[in-house]
């Protein structure tokens, strides 16, 4: 089935949003000193849990990392690693949408701490001395940010955008107007699809 103009259009214009709200971000984080190097806490990482919701999220939060990272201080390795490790959480991440816990994604927010803690602690590993200490200590600090984010903040934020979904789409289809048709079209609405 071939995608509408309006439905390319939409995919498009929700991967903007979301690279420019993870940009916007992680520039935020990084007055904080905390976007970039092996102690992170990047408030923007909470966005990769989108793909739970939209597959656009997955080119969004990939081009937003991408661009935030630029000012990395690992260097341009960063711009190549870290979407790479984003793109690898996020189609995870959008493959575990259906895997529910009490009707929330739980098992969602796990890739992209696995992937984010383990290739980001190789790429500073790289860059850096190369001891297993190194190593080791960024595989740690780098997943226990990602933990706070992906999945103590994260899990609320699925549940909260999961209820203002179920919300936009009762008030476009009031109960009333549900009865008298069956056929309701929530095309309108990229949340509501779940692919």
């Amino acid at each position: 089935m071939k995608a509408s103009k309006r439905e390319v259009t939409r995919f498009i214009v929700v991967a903007v949003v979301i690279a420019a709200l993870y940009v916007g971000l992680t520039y935020i984080t990084d007055l904080l000193n905390l976007a970039y190097g092996s102690i992170q806490f990047r408030f923007a990482e909470i966005l990769t849990l989108l793909p739970v919701f939209t597959p656009a999220a997955i080119p969004g939060v990939v081009i937003g990392n991408a661009i935030a990272n630029i000012r990395s201080t690992v260097g341009i390795i960063d711009v190549i690693v870290g979407p790479i490790a984003t793109l690898l959480g996020a189609l995870c991440t959008r493959a575990l949408r259906n895997k529910l816990v009490k009707d929330i994604p739980v098992w969602s927010t796990l890739p992209p701490v696995v992937f984010k803690g383990l290739i980001i602690a190789l790429e500073i590993w790289f860059m850096g001395d190369r001891t297993l200490s190194l190593f080791l200590h960024s595989c740690w600090t780098i997943a226990l940010g990602q933990a706070a984010v992906c999945v103590i903040l994260g899990i609320p934020f699925l549940f909260f955008v999961k209820k203002a979904n179920d919300f936009i789409i009762l008030a476009k289809n009031p109960p009333e107007a549900n009865q008298e048709t069956e056929d309701t079209d929530n095309s309108d609405n990229f949340l509501y699809r779940r692919r």
